[in-house]
């Protein structure tokens, strides 16, 4: 479960890095000359950032439940659970 957690984490680091890294290329060449344009191009890239972050929250919350409901049914099906397992989803 941590892997898919790290997975979903790195992936949007990844996309802030590379956006930011673009606009730092796009400033030094000169495709961007003034500071309204760059501030309109950093905020289209926080907007896109805000709905995959949003979308990647959403995905974990499911994966999160579907584990929970996963192991009560294995817990119902045992008949009993183990004090650190009831700890652990408390």
């Amino acid at each position: 479960m941590d892997w898919i957690i790290s997975v979903l984490a790195s992936g949007m680091g990844a996309a802030i890095v590379t956006g930011i890294f673009k606009l730092l290329e796009m400033r030094m060449s000169g495709t961007i000359s003034n500071g309204e344009e760059m501030r309109k191009r950093v905020e289209e890239k926080i907007n896109i950032n805000t709905v995959y972050i949003d979308t990647l929250s959403a995905a974990i919350r499911v994966i999160l439940h579907d584990r929970i409901k996963h192991l009560a049914r294995v817990y119902i099906s045992n008949d009993k659970v183990s004090y650190d397992d009831r700890h652990k989803l408390i």
